[in-house]
């Protein structure tokens, strides 16, 4: 169950009853999603991370390592843990370079500002806005696009674009010509 996972509410409250085996649980659900959307590069599926409401650090980074982002359109995206100093951010900001132009990484994390689901999009950190309260729906009706494609085609183009994430030209290249073989 990832609800809650990136929940700043719901971070709050365990921080004010100082609840650590709650925390350290809330901690370990974030890094579940990071390990599972990770390990999951290399399997047939497709992982799509909704978004509501705030989705910052832990959160924002969970969200960013899924293949697809749908978010409402009053969900707000940043990182404020690099603005206040705790340094935690390395892995994200590693993200955001290979993900965005090197100077919309620079205005992010040097500015702090939080981006609106219609800025995210822009930056292409989110592939679609939808209403409020249509989320859900929204999400089912990609669930089923994609369920509707071939395994096979699926999962060839998701590893088409794990190896060509890291590929310099000249292999991206020789990939193109491969496929297109």
């Amino acid at each position: 169950d990832l609800l809650g996972v990136g929940d700043l509410d719901l971070f709050r409250q365990k921080i004010e009853r100082r609840d650590r085996v709650a925390l350290a649980a809330y901690g370990r659900a974030c890094i579940d999603v990071l390990y599972s959307n990770y390990r999951g590069h290399d399997l047939p599926l497709t992982t799509v991370s909704l978004v509501q409401g705030e989705c910052l650090g832990g959160g924002f980074e969970a969200a960013l390592s899924s293949d697809v982002i749908v978010a409402e359109k009053s969900a707000r995206f940043g990182f404020p843990d690099i603005y206040e100093g705790s340094g935690s951010a390395e892995a994200l900001v590693s993200r955001l370079t290979r993900q965005i132009p090197v100077a919309a990484v620079h205005w992010l994390v040097q500015t702090g500002l939080l981006l609106d689901a219609r800025e995210a999009h822009r930056y292409c950190l989110v592939n679609e806005v939808v209403a409020d309260g249509q989320l859900e729906a929204r999400a089912r009706e990609v669930a089923a696009l994609i369920a509707g494609r071939p395994a096979a085609a699926l999962r060839a183009e998701k590893q088409a674009v794990i190896h060509l994430e890291n590929a310099g030209y000249e292999d991206a290249t020789a990939l193109g010509a491969a496929l297109a073989a």
